[in-house]
């Protein structure tokens, strides 16, 4: 599957297909220098197939988590492409998660003012999220994506075979932020996403629910019916499986271990009141 997506200077295509990291070729223009920029935490033998494909390759890999998101990293890869003799008809191609990605582009955004920049991503947040839009960043000064560029690929290469060696939180953290756009920006992909846990074949509410049963057959709409009884119960449930499922973990995850404190002062202690004999 093919998504265009269109932007101010132009456009550029989403490729979807399982396999694609074997078939780069096709897709994309490695016949000249590609600097190749992976992290520690993505399986080697992804930056390696890619290699296998170039004409001319070098890759460097930094280190797993947002902290390799910086300038000293940015000022490295510069580094390494002015010493390998990098020109402006030469490449930089992204192969890992949201880090890569951001830092790789800012590279090529900066680099003789803009070279070539493919992306690969290997995660399902930056399948779905960083990967599209062209924004490039690095953290600076404590700042999280402080300093960059609005700078699109030239082509998103999304390899679903690449989420096979995912953890499973990783999969959770992408899937949620699919589902958040979902409930922000897409009705249609709520939709998606209830009929396929829930089998729910009905619309949100009732005036696109009307507009729904007009395009659908007498039995879609017999079938559709019988479902909106139970259609508010199950759209609390979604929320709470939503909740109990992407967000506590991500929130239990990130809580700091503190030990439990009881604090007792001596205004929290009542003194004892004598009762008067009268009332005894």
């Amino acid at each position: 599957m093919i998504i265009p997506v269109k932007t101010a200077t132009g456009g550029y295509d989403i490729l979807l297909k399982r396999g694609a990291l074997d078939e780069l070729g096709k897709y994309l223009d490695l016949n000249r220098r590609v600097l190749i920029v992976t992290d520690s935490g993505v399986p080697s033998d992804y930056s390696k197939r890619v290699m296998e494909q170039c004409k001319e390759p070098y890759v460097v890999t930094i280190p797993q988590g947002e902290a390799s998101k910086c300038f000293d990293n940015f000022k490295m890869l510069l580094s390494k492409m002015v010493e390998l003799g990098f020109t402006r008809s030469d490449c930089v191609v992204a192969v890992g998660g949201g880090v890569v990605g951001d830092l790789s582009g800012f590279v090529a955004a900066s680099f003789m003012r803009g070279v070539d920049f493919y992306n690969i991503p290997t995660t399902v947040l930056s399948q779905v999220d960083s990967s599209i839009g062209g924004k490039v960043a690095i953290d600076f000064n404590g700042y999280k994506n402080i300093v960059g560029a609005f700078y699109p690929p030239k082509a998103v290469i999304i390899d679903s075979d690449t989420l096979k060696t995912l953890p499973k939180r990783q999969i959770s953290n992408g899937l949620a932020e699919a589902v958040k756009m979902s409930l922000t920006s897409d009705k249609e992909l709520f939709s998606l996403f209830l009929r396929k846990l829930f089998r729910i074949v009905q619309p949100l509410n009732l005036k696109s629910e009307r507009k729904y049963n007009r395009r659908r057959n007498n039995r879609a709409t017999k079938r559709t019916s019988s479902c909106l009884v139970a259609s508010a119960y199950q759209r609390i449930a979604f929320g709470y499986f939503l909740f109990f499922i992407f967000i506590m973990p991500l929130r239990v995850n990130s809580m700091p271990l503190r030990p439990l404190r009881v604090g007792i002062t001596q205004s929290n202690i009542s003194t004892p009141r004598s009762i008067p004999s009268s009332k005894l």
